[in-house]
């Protein structure tokens, strides 16, 4: 493992990481890499799958997707709100559009339970937890400014727009977060 590297999507990973001197403490966004990756795959022929957010919501982020990357192909789409036991015909429906990446959409770390839990039944190479990426495609959450995202304070926009529903992962989890890293 190179360990002069990292890929960290949010401040805090990215300030912990140049603390600690792994790396140079980039904030590697999703939100900024799925385009050029979609441009990059659909180049390939690769198939998308869309699993998240709420309902209508990964497919409006489809149709925004395709006006940015005409070749790109999603095979599907399916919203996140389901209860577990829909799972099993949700991962069927997955596997019958032979996808090769599944972008999954339901936060953290919801996303990367679901995908750790049923791995071994989907029939995709590649699964990767989006965080609120189908929001921000859709247009129906707004990025901040450029000049916040320089900064590294996109957090503090997102508390902004979503009070009620940001303040304790804000507030609370990133005070935790930092006196676990000092």
């Amino acid at each position: 493992m190179n360990r002069n590297h990292t890929n960290g999507d949010g401040t805090g990973v990215s300030w912990a990481v140049k603390r600690k001197g792994i790396g140079s403490g980039h904030n590697f966004v999703g939100t900024d890499f799925v385009p050029d990756f979609c441009r990059y795959t659909s180049q390939k022929g690769y198939r998308f799958f869309f699993l998240g957010s709420e309902p209508g919501v990964a497919e409006a982020a489809r149709k925004n997707l395709e006006s940015l990357v005409p070749d790109v192909v999603v095979a599907g789409e399916q919203h996140g709100y389901f209860d577990e036991d829909q799972s099993a015909k949700i991962i069927e429906i997955i596997n019958s559009t032979r996808s090769d990446i599944l972008l999954v959409a339901m936060g953290n770390p919801k996303q990367e339970q679901w995908i750790a839990r049923h791995l071994d039944r989907l029939n995709v190479p590649v699964c990767i937890g989006v965080g609120a990426l189908f929001d921000y495609l859709s247009g129906r959450v707004t990025r901040a400014p450029r000049w916040m995202l320089d900064l590294g304070l996109e957090w503090v926009f997102r508390l902004l727009l979503e009070p009620e529903r940001m303040w304790k992962r804000y507030l609370i989890g990133n005070l935790k977060f930092i006196l676990r890293n000092l």
